[in-house]
């Protein structure tokens, strides 16, 4: 902008100057203060095309960084997308995994009901087992305890507390546990 202002003033001393030579007799001194300013309307010409062809590189060179960052933009958006996708699938997957855990559970006991029930209860079967068992034969088992409740003997397991019945001297079918109270509970 300043440049243009120099311009106009520079055309404006110009013009004033050429009314004078019209009045003056000093031809040669108006020439030389004319030829003056022709050359500082050249300078500035000039200087305003460079101001001009750096003003148009730096809009290509910021209009080239905008296209980068566009499309830098973009992708980020197609990630941003597919990671929406995939965390959407994992959900999906999940609720999948819970519905069948819980078709299996419910397989499970309907086989469970399928199974015909005896008429005589487990527990009066392991009491006739144990009833049996006679203490003087019994020999020690490692990692197994000889354990008496109501009159009758199971083996407890040492590691697990889970208690067995008695058939042969050996543990049999688990039927009971003992939990961290020493109270039994039988299956």
């Amino acid at each position: 902008m300043n440049d243009l202002k120099q311009l106009n003033i520079l055309i404006s001393q110009v013009y004033s100057l050429s009314k004078k030579i019209s009045n003056s007799n000093n031809f040669e001194t108006l020439a030389d203060t004319n030829i003056d300013l022709l050359n500082k309307i050249n300078t500035l010409e000039e200087e305003l095309s460079d101001k001009t062809k750096e003003l148009d590189d730096f809009k290509n060179k910021y209009d080239h960084d905008m296209k980068i960052k566009n499309d830098e933009l973009l992708l980020k958006c197609d990630e941003l997308n597919n990671l929406t996708k995939v965390s959407f699938v994992q959900s999906l997957n999940k609720q999948i995994n819970d519905k069948n855990l819980i078709i299996q559970q419910l397989e499970n006991q309907i086989n469970k009901l399928k199974t015909p029930l005896t008429k005589e209860p487990i527990v009066e079967t392991k009491k006739k087992v144990n009833s049996e068992f006679n203490v003087d034969n019994f020999e020690d088992i490692n990692g197994f305890e000889l354990t008496s409740y109501k009159k009758n003997y199971y083996l407890r397991d040492l590691e697990t507390n889970e208690l067995y019945d008695i058939v042969d001297n050996k543990p049999g079918k688990v039927i009971g546990l003992i939990n961290s109270k020493g109270k039994i509970k039988f299956n």
